[in-house]
Protein backbone atom coordinates (compact mmCIF):
# COMPACT_ATOMS: atom_id res chain seq x y z
CA UNK A 1 0.00 0.00 0.00
CA UNK A 2 1.05 3.44 -1.27
CA UNK A 3 2.02 5.84 1.79
CA UNK A 4 0.84 9.43 1.20
CA UNK A 5 2.95 12.13 0.60
CA UNK A 6 3.47 13.63 3.58
CA UNK A 7 3.33 17.36 1.84
CA UNK A 8 -0.49 16.58 1.50
CA UNK A 9 -0.82 15.14 4.67
CA UNK A 10 0.40 18.47 6.28
CA UNK A 11 -1.27 20.74 3.31
CA UNK A 12 -4.64 19.11 4.68
CA UNK A 13 -4.04 20.06 8.40
CA UNK A 14 -3.13 23.55 7.53
CA UNK A 15 -5.85 23.76 5.01
CA UNK A 16 -7.99 22.46 8.20
CA UNK A 17 -6.28 24.76 10.68
CA UNK A 18 -7.13 28.11 8.36
CA UNK A 19 -10.31 27.21 8.65
CA UNK A 20 -10.56 27.05 12.40
CA UNK A 21 -8.48 30.24 12.40
CA UNK A 22 -11.07 32.01 9.83
CA UNK A 23 -13.54 31.46 12.61
CA UNK A 24 -11.73 32.53 15.04
CA UNK A 25 -10.39 36.03 13.38
CA UNK A 26 -14.10 36.46 12.65
CA UNK A 27 -14.93 36.22 16.11
CA UNK A 28 -12.23 38.62 17.40
CA UNK A 29 -12.61 40.99 14.80
CA UNK A 30 -16.11 41.40 15.79
CA UNK A 31 -15.41 41.77 19.24
CA UNK A 32 -12.60 44.31 17.77
CA UNK A 33 -15.24 46.27 16.24
CA UNK A 34 -17.39 46.55 18.76
CA UNK A 35 -14.75 47.61 21.67
CA UNK A 36 -15.85 44.39 23.10
CA UNK A 37 -14.27 43.71 26.82
CA UNK A 38 -14.57 39.80 26.35
CA UNK A 39 -11.95 40.13 23.54
CA UNK A 40 -8.93 38.49 25.10
CA UNK A 41 -10.16 35.04 24.85
CA UNK A 42 -10.95 35.73 21.15
CA UNK A 43 -7.11 36.95 20.58
CA UNK A 44 -5.96 34.46 22.64
CA UNK A 45 -7.33 31.65 20.55
CA UNK A 46 -6.28 33.37 17.25
CA UNK A 47 -2.69 33.36 18.48
CA UNK A 48 -2.25 29.99 19.44
CA UNK A 49 -3.96 28.89 15.74
CA UNK A 50 -1.47 31.09 13.75
CA UNK A 51 1.42 29.81 16.18
CA UNK A 52 0.32 25.87 15.04
CA UNK A 53 -0.10 27.23 11.83
CA UNK A 54 3.25 28.91 11.57
CA UNK A 55 4.95 25.49 13.09
CA UNK A 56 2.72 23.21 10.39
CA UNK A 57 4.33 26.03 8.05
CA UNK A 58 8.06 25.04 9.26
CA UNK A 59 7.66 22.16 8.67
CA UNK A 60 6.36 22.06 5.12
CA UNK A 61 9.21 24.82 4.32
CA UNK A 62 11.67 22.01 5.51
CA UNK A 63 10.60 19.02 3.27
CA UNK A 64 9.71 21.43 0.21
CA UNK A 65 13.44 22.76 0.44
CA UNK A 66 14.24 18.88 0.44
CA UNK A 67 12.35 17.84 -2.51
CA UNK A 68 13.97 21.28 -4.45
CA UNK A 69 17.64 20.13 -3.63
CA UNK A 70 16.85 16.54 -5.25
CA UNK A 71 13.39 16.82 -7.40
CA UNK A 72 14.13 13.41 -9.33
CA UNK A 73 14.74 11.16 -6.04
CA UNK A 74 11.35 11.92 -5.17
CA UNK A 75 9.80 12.23 -8.75
CA UNK A 76 8.26 15.84 -7.90
CA UNK A 77 7.64 17.79 -11.20
CA UNK A 78 9.06 21.24 -11.39
CA UNK A 79 5.40 22.18 -11.51
CA UNK A 80 4.52 20.66 -8.43
CA UNK A 81 7.04 22.11 -6.38
CA UNK A 82 6.12 25.69 -7.73
CA UNK A 83 2.27 24.53 -6.59
CA UNK A 84 4.04 23.76 -3.33
CA UNK A 85 5.73 26.49 -3.15
CA UNK A 86 3.35 28.78 -3.96
CA UNK A 87 1.18 27.71 -1.21
CA UNK A 88 3.46 27.68 0.97
CA UNK A 89 3.54 31.69 0.26
CA UNK A 90 -0.19 32.00 0.27
CA UNK A 91 -0.35 30.53 3.67
CA UNK A 92 1.99 32.91 4.92
CA UNK A 93 0.96 36.17 3.46
CA UNK A 94 -3.01 35.12 5.54
CA UNK A 95 -0.47 34.39 8.73
CA UNK A 96 1.27 37.50 7.96
CA UNK A 97 -1.85 39.57 7.89
CA UNK A 98 -3.53 38.20 10.56
CA UNK A 99 -0.24 38.86 12.91
CA UNK A 100 -0.48 42.40 11.71
CA UNK A 101 -4.20 42.78 12.65
CA UNK A 102 -3.35 41.39 15.55
CA UNK A 103 -0.67 43.87 16.48
CA UNK A 104 -2.65 46.91 15.71
CA UNK A 105 -5.96 46.27 15.34
CA UNK A 106 -7.17 50.06 14.91
CA UNK A 107 -7.21 49.98 11.29
CA UNK A 108 -10.28 47.49 11.83
CA UNK A 109 -12.12 49.77 13.72
CA UNK A 110 -11.60 52.43 11.48
CA UNK A 111 -12.71 50.40 8.32
CA UNK A 112 -9.49 51.07 6.47
CA UNK A 113 -8.03 47.71 7.16
CA UNK A 114 -9.53 44.98 4.53
CA UNK A 115 -11.00 42.12 5.51
CA UNK A 116 -8.48 38.97 5.52
CA UNK A 117 -9.12 35.93 2.97
CA UNK A 118 -8.19 32.57 4.52
CA UNK A 119 -8.37 31.04 1.04
CA UNK A 120 -5.64 28.97 -0.92
CA UNK A 121 -5.80 28.56 -3.88
CA UNK A 122 -3.48 25.99 -4.62
CA UNK A 123 -4.45 23.68 -1.77
CA UNK A 124 -8.38 24.16 -2.73
CA UNK A 125 -7.32 23.00 -6.23
CA UNK A 126 -5.24 20.03 -5.18
CA UNK A 127 -7.75 18.86 -2.97
CA UNK A 128 -10.48 19.73 -5.80
CA UNK A 129 -7.94 17.66 -8.07
CA UNK A 130 -7.53 14.90 -5.95
CA UNK A 131 -11.20 14.55 -5.37
CA UNK A 132 -11.73 14.61 -9.33
CA UNK A 133 -9.07 12.12 -9.36
CA UNK A 134 -10.71 9.59 -6.83
CA UNK A 135 -13.98 10.11 -8.48
CA UNK A 136 -12.56 8.98 -11.83
CA UNK A 137 -11.11 6.17 -10.33
CA UNK A 138 -14.23 5.39 -8.50
CA UNK A 139 -15.81 5.16 -11.70
CA UNK A 140 -13.24 3.01 -13.82
CA UNK A 141 -13.50 0.72 -11.42
CA UNK A 142 -17.36 0.05 -11.71
CA UNK A 143 -17.94 -3.11 -13.06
Amino acid sequence: MDRPDPFYVVRDEIVKSLSQARVEYEAWKHEVVTKSTNIKPMETALRESVRNIDWDLEDLQETVLIVEKNPSKFCISSEELRSRQQFLQEVKNIVKNVKDQLYDPNELITGIQKPIKFDVAIANNAVSGAANRLNQNMHHNLP
